[in-house]
């Protein structure tokens, strides 16, 4: 009987496994989602730095037409208007250097411990959560625009966001998901190339495309859009998108300090 219960078992673990890794139609789910994502983080990310320099020129009362129009012909640095030119280049760098590190710094650790836990609670749970974030970024930063709330509220949702590995968590579960569902060699290649060439495409012409969106509508409106391609690929990704690592391959999950060692042993070891 034990025999009989352990080759039950195994045959049903060999389908589940074939189930979850074998491609089939539901996996192109996958193509949505992340298109979704990569466009409304490409839009997000342009909108969030034309808003910085944008929203210190509302607070200083500057008139950026006649800045632009005298500054740049005029030779005498002790005017007014170079001084107030100035003034605004400073802030507004001092502000996008606030902002890229508190998106690039808190990411550097935070991506390389939250993907490693897709082994532990499977491909679906970083999608999820690096959805989630980047929801909880946009709709934070929408509502800075919209009340015209101080540029600190803007870092505290680059930080919200990358305490979760922010953008690397979405690419590190795409690349998982695409080699669960690929055999190794040519053909996981091919998936890994068209991925990075949609992720490219999608970022180049959301840059372009903001700009335009920005301008006929000004800020808010592509920021709560870029919420709502949020939503809906979270809501694709949970009703539809297939789980490819199955629980009888999943390890124990382990504390942050030990993934940390782990990820380190092979430096610490060369």
């Amino acid at each position: 009987m034990k025999t009989a219960s352990i080759q039950t078992t195994t045959s049903t673990n060999i389908r589940n496994e074939k189930a979850s890794t074998e491609l089939r139609r539901a996996h192109f789910w996958l193509v949505p989602v992340l298109l979704l994502m990569y466009v409304a983080i490409g839009t997000g990310y342009y909108g969030i730095q034309q808003w910085v320099q944008r929203f210190i020129v509302i607070r200083s009362g500057m008139d950026t037409d006649n800045l632009t129009n005298t500054v740049g012909c005029d030779e005498q640095t002790n005017t007014s208007g170079y001084a107030a030119h100035s003034r605004l280049e400073q802030d507004t760098t001092q502000w996008e250097m606030y902002v890229s590190l508190a998106t690039t710094v808190p990411a550097f650790f935070a991506s390389r411990l939250i993907p490693s836990y897709s082994d532990s609670f499977g491909r679906k749970y970083l999608f999820i959560l690096g959805i989630t974030s980047t929801t909880l970024r946009l709709g934070l930063t929408a509502v800075c625009i919209y009340l015209q709330l101080d540029h600190i509220w803007i870092v505290v949702a680059a930080v919200v966001d990358v305490m979760t590995g922010g953008f690397y968590t979405i690419i590190s579960a795409s690349m998982s998901f695409i080699a669960d569902i690929t055999p190794s060699g040519s053909k996981r290649l091919k998936a890994i190339t068209v991925n990075d060439g949609l992720m490219m495409t999608c970022i180049t012409l959301s840059g372009v495309g903001s700009g335009f969106f920005i301008q006929y509508e000004g800020f808010l409106l592509p920021m709560v859009s870029c919420c709502g391609l949020c939503v809906v690929a979270f809501f694709t990704a949970v009703c539809f998108l297939p789980e490819t690592h199955m629980k009888h391959h999943r390890t124990k999950p382990k504390s942050a300090l030990g993934m940390f060692k782990r990820m380190t042993h092979i430096h610490t070891n060369i």
